[in-house]
């Protein structure tokens, strides 16, 4: 059994890597497919929590189960954009930065005069 204190060596030592090179070690171990499956189960628990949300409003532990999902959907968010570099050989960050820049300045737009 591995004490508490090499975990958290482990741990730091990972936190302390290039989150690129850690991403590309999920990949490499697991597959890009069982990464992508992964990906879609992660965004399906947050769309769960998030319609907990909704339905029932703040509770005493919506705060904390939010971030749990979120984060996790942040991690195989970055995973898939590792990914699909890998596959696809673009710089997909660049790419995702500028529309998601058009789509903020489109929605933007949308919003009454007074509120812009």
């Amino acid at each position: 059994m591995v004490s508490t204190q090499e975990l958290n060596r482990r741990l730091l030592n990972v936190l302390e890597r290039d989150s690129t090179e850690v991403c590309l070690s999920f990949i490499d171990a697991w597959g890009g497919p069982s990464q992508i499956l992964t990906a879609i189960e992660e965004l399906s628990e947050l769309i769960k929590e998030l319609a907990r949300w909704e339905a029932r409003g703040v509770k005493e532990d919506t705060y904390d189960k939010l971030v749990d999902e979120m984060s996790d959907t942040f991690v195989v968010f970055h995973q898939m954009m590792v990914l699909m570099e890998t596959v696809f050989g673009e710089d997909v960050h660049e790419d995702i930065q500028n529309v998601a820049a058009y789509k903020m300045q489109r929605t933007f737009k949308k919003l009454p005069s007074e509120m812009r």
